[in-house]
């Protein structure tokens, strides 16, 4: 009996919800149909949304759909780095050939200064080679008179071992001023030395920079600094023919 009654109670709602739908559908439709049109259009669009979705979801998710598409970029990574491989060495073979072309010209229109550096360089080398002569011959000098001054002070050392007090004051003031001499000319060989080898630092050192100036005039300088070197060369030659 209880499930009688439990049916009927369940038939009467439904028929009453079935009503009141019917009734809110006809009303809808009565008094507001372009919404419902709207709504039914935004319920379409989103179905089909919430498919499209779905199927991306499936095909990301799909193995053989993703190596695919790592395929393809790595292809396309690849043929891009080629191309900025190619246009980057056009672009260094253009660089280094402009930079060419103006060194090329600098040091064209840079003949003459060059040349008067050149000439400089060599000049100062002279100088120092000069100096150090200079040097050497001074130091020789010294070297003889040093001993001289030795054999000198040797031989008023055994004369103020040998005399008495009252004879030896004259030749111990002439022994002290030998002395002091010879101290002051061993003092002086130490820095003609150092001035001997400072000298052949110099020299030595015009000497690369007036050759690196020569070998860069003549290959750097175009057709008058070719010109320049082989006279250059040719002197330099005949000079050391004269001298043998």
């Amino acid at each position: 009996m209880k499930f009688f009654w439990g049916v009927m109670y369940a038939l009467v709602a439904f028929a009453l919800g079935v009503k009141v739908i019917v009734w809110l559908v006809t009303w809808l439709i009565t008094h507001a149909l372009p919404f419902v049109i709207l709504g039914l259009i935004a319920a379409i669009v989103f179905f089909v949304v919430w498919c499209q979705n779905k199927l991306e979801q499936r095909s990301a998710n799909d193995p053989a759909r993703i190596i695919e598409e790592a395929d393809r970029l790595r292809s396309r990574t690849s043929g891009a780095e080629v191309v900025l491989e190619n246009a980057r060495q056009k672009l260094e073979a253009k660089g280094s050939e402009l930079q060419g072309i103006v060194f090329r010209q600098y040091d064209e229109l840079r003949f003459d200064f060059l040349k008067k550096q050149h000439f400089e360089s060599m000049s100062i080398a002279d100088e120092w080679h000069r100096h150090k002569n200079i040097a050497i011959q001074v130091r020789r000098d010294v070297s003889g008179s040093l001993s001289q001054l030795k054999g000198r002070k040797q031989y008023l050392d055994r004369r103020l071992n040998q005399r008495s007090y009252s004879g030896r004051r004259r030749e111990l003031r002439e022994f002290e001023a030998v002395k002091y001499a010879v101290d002051s000319l061993f003092g002086s060989l130490e820095r003609l030395k150092v001035e001997i080898l400072r000298g052949e630092e110099n020299l030595s050192l015009y000497n690369n920079r007036t050759g690196g100036l020569r070998d860069h005039i003549g290959n750097n300088c175009g057709k008058a600094g070719r010109e320049w070197y082989t006279r250059l060369e040719l002197r330099k030659q005949q000079r050391l023919e004269g001298q043998s």
